[in-house]
């Protein structure tokens, strides 16, 4: 089910819509979107009772970005027995992604608290946004209870000083310029005119990552003549491994159609499968990169993992793997990163 009005329908009418629909005619409502009352603030929830996860987003974000948090949310609540259903803000400043969130009582935050929250904000940067920063903010409810009646003072104590503000992830955000339409569908950023390069062997060396670029311990090793950089990171008993190779086309056209071929041979991998969860995931940047597992079982710490990207007459392929529990998904899309950043600077 999918709500969406002007501004000047109340919040509180599209929840007793939204209660309607499971109520009346059994709809089983899994994602309610809607524009709340405050204006340049919408909504979006994932679930339902005591499963429900809320997260407000201004246009500073995309709807996808707001649906993968409270996707995760959503899911956290299903897989844990103490449930958190207070609503969360999200938005972006000084290119983080920043999540503000409540907390009723006048307890004191105590430094446990405060570095499980930190955690948490680790868990959501690797999680939901591919290692970008995350700035994860509480602040105390005058109210009380944390209820349906919190968004009004959300927004005030936003900009308000916190009772915890930590920081996890490294990679810097880019607010978007465009809202979500009251349509409800997500919005589609028109994107700047780019200068594109046509690259050769020799250009796109000079880009390379360096040693520098990654880090502290590992050892990289880079190749011109065979254009891949290798790096190794060795510690006790693990070895972690992560291999780069690019590959030039004579026109930007044969570069995406590889690039889309890689997409549709991971996907395929994908459904063939058959697992919950295991997808393509697309990496927020303004060139095209996404990844994926390419093999291996994230429960026993056997999963490797590939990342692709596209800029002009390149594709390039980030590979993670190693020991047991030495790849992980958000390192192999954070160097993903960081190599387009050093090809489109």
């Amino acid at each position: 089910m999918l709500i969406s009005k002007r501004s000047f329908m109340p919040l509180n009418m599209l929840l007793i819509l939204g209660l309607m629909c499971v109520s009346i005619t059994g709809c089983y409502t899994l994602e309610l979107f809607g524009i709340v009352d405050e204006p340049e603030w919408d909504y979006l929830t994932k679930g339902w009772e005591e499963d429900r996860a809320t997260v407000y987003f201004d246009s500073t974000v995309t709807k996808d970005a707001a649906a993968n948090l409270a996707q995760w949310r959503h899911e956290r609540n299903k897989s844990n027995t103490r449930k958190n259903n207070t609503r969360w803000l999200l938005h972006v400043v000084d290119e983080n992604y920043r999540i503000e969130n409540l907390t009723g009582g006048n307890n004191s935050i105590t430094p446990e608290q405060t570095e499980a929250i930190r955690n948490l904000a680790c868990t959501i940067s690797d999680s939901v946004f591919n290692s970008s920063s995350v700035n994860f903010r509480v602040h105390h409810y005058v109210g009380g209870s944390v209820s349906s009646e919190e968004f009004p003072y959300l927004m005030t104590a936003a900009t308000s000083p916190p009772l915890v503000d930590v920081h996890c992830g490294d990679d810097q955000v880019k607010a978007v310029k465009e809202k979500p339409t009251s349509e409800g569908s997500a919005s589609k950023t028109k994107p700047e005119p780019q200068e594109t390069n046509s690259w050769n062997r020799e250009t796109l060396y000079m880009r390379f990552l360096v040693p520098d670029d990654f880090p502290d311990g590992w050892q990289v090793q880079r190749d011109q003549d065979r254009l891949t950089i290798e790096g190794t990171h060795t510690e006790y008993m693990t070895a972690k491994k992560i291999d780069i190779s690019f590959e030039i086309f004579d026109t930007p056209i044969l570069a995406q159609q590889n690039f889309d071929q890689r997409r549709a041979d991971a996907q395929s991998t994908i459904d063939g499968r058959g697992i919950s969860g295991d997808k393509v995931e697309e990496i927020q940047n303004k060139d095209p990169i996404f990844v994926w597992m390419l093999k291996g079982n994230k429960d026993y710490g056997s999963d490797f993992y590939e990342a692709f990207g596209l800029t002009s007459n390149v594709v390039f392929k980030v590979y993670n793997y190693g020991s047991l529990r030495a790849a992980s998904k958000g390192f192999a899309s954070k160097i993903a990163k960081k190599q387009m950043d050093k090809l489109t600077k």
